[in-house]
């Protein structure tokens, strides 16, 4: 049997739907407020799964306006540049080679692959794009003395009261067989036991070859790809703190653990 004609239940129904409507609206019109900025990102592969694991490029528009979307060097790369508005880039995947004995300590000194080289003339003629990290800022971390002397400057910040905080002692080596290897050692406080690097510091394959010595006799014959890196090694049962330098004076602190 049909309901009886209720005119308040119709009203009633009505300003509902209304006010349905008028929320919709209004979140439309907020969506629409939110500018979206679009983050095209280029690494390897097996990084972007590894990204992906932690839900750091999601699907879709961010509550905070950010749109991810996956860059390929195997696609014409401009045409998939044309809206983006930061690069977001992990260019020490794509390196060839470094070369140490470029002086002017800037991105000149690394060849890249023809895909990061694109990118990087792009990047050159296009500098309202924000691109996170400037190449000319990558040196310094493929090279092991450059991040040395960086770390020596720790000393030199104001204290206040804090704790002073300084690098681990080091030597660059340029020949395993010095004679006078123990003069050296000495001069630069390195003491055992101590790990060697390549001075390289990625970017290439062997730039992850390393040896551990205990002794001064432990240098000869080393096969380490020189030059190379020696410090003492720096004890991990401790917390640390990784953290990613934004923008200057700007750190975020990403997490803490406890290194065994």
């Amino acid at each position: 049997m049909a309901s009886p004609y209720n005119p308040e239940r119709v009203d009633r129904g009505s300003k509902e739907k209304d006010r349905e409507d008028e929320h919709n609206d209004r979140s439309v019109d907020e969506e629409l407020s939110i500018t979206t900025v679009k983050v095209g990102y280029l690494m390897k592969h097996s990084r972007q799964k590894d990204f992906a694991k932690r839900g750091t490029f999601p699907d879709g528009v961010t509550p905070n306006g950010l749109l991810f979307q996956r860059l390929s060097f195997e696609k014409p790369l401009l045409p998939q540049l044309e809206d983006v508005d930061i690069i977001l880039h992990k260019a020490t995947d794509e390196i060839i080679s470094v070369d140490l004995r470029d002086s002017t300590e800037s991105s000149n000194a690394i060849t890249y692959t023809k895909g990061m080289q694109e990118l990087k003339r792009y990047m050159e003629q296009h500098v309202e794009c924000c691109v996170i990290d400037p190449l000319d800022k990558i040196y310094p971390v493929v090279d092991r003395l450059k991040i040395q002397q960086i770390l020596n400057g720790l000393e030199d910040l104001p204290k206040g009261r804090c704790c002073s905080i300084r690098g681990p002692n080091f030597l660059k080596v340029d020949d395993f067989n010095d004679p006078e290897m123990d003069q050296r050692l000495s001069a630069a406080k390195l003491s055992f036991p101590s790990i060697v690097k390549p001075q390289v510091a990625c970017g290439v394959a062997d730039a992850h070859s390393m040896a551990i010595v205990f002794k001064s006799e432990d240098f000869k014959n080393l096969s380490v790809p020189l030059p190379a890196v020696a410090q003492v090694i720096i004890g991990t049962a401790g917390i640390c703190k990784p953290f990613i330098n934004v923008v200057q004076d700007l750190c975020h602190w990403q997490e803490s653990f406890l290194c065994r």
